[in-house]
């Protein structure tokens, strides 16, 4: 086995954890929602294959991965939840700015 990329390995570190932490119980429920095909995942183990940039957006997006911690800047592997901002207007307001 060859010697794996930073994203490579994070990417694969970050498969681990979404099992391991309970959001989903099997590796191919992973390939389901992000379209990464398990055989892929399975090349790129062996070295013989890296993930695309849509395969990091697609894990990014749908696991709320840090892309961050896929480029090896950050240790946090999942993003924090963002707080919702709520702008307090009143209804004349709304229908002003719409």
């Amino acid at each position: 086995m060859s010697k794996l990329n930073v994203t490579d390995a994070r990417m694969l570190e970050a498969y681990e954890h979404i099992i391991n932490t309970g959001r989903e119980r099997w590796k191919l429920d992973i390939s389901r929602n992000t379209g990464i095909i398990n055989q892929n995942v399975r090349n790129i183990k062996l070295g013989k294959q890296h993930f695309t940039a849509e395969d990091i957006r697609q894990l990014c997006k749908v696991y709320n991965v840090n892309v961050e911690f896929i480029f090896g800047f950050s240790s946090r592997i999942f993003n924090k939840k963002k707080p919702i901002n709520r702008v307090n207007k009143k209804p004349a307001e709304i229908q002003k700015s719409a």
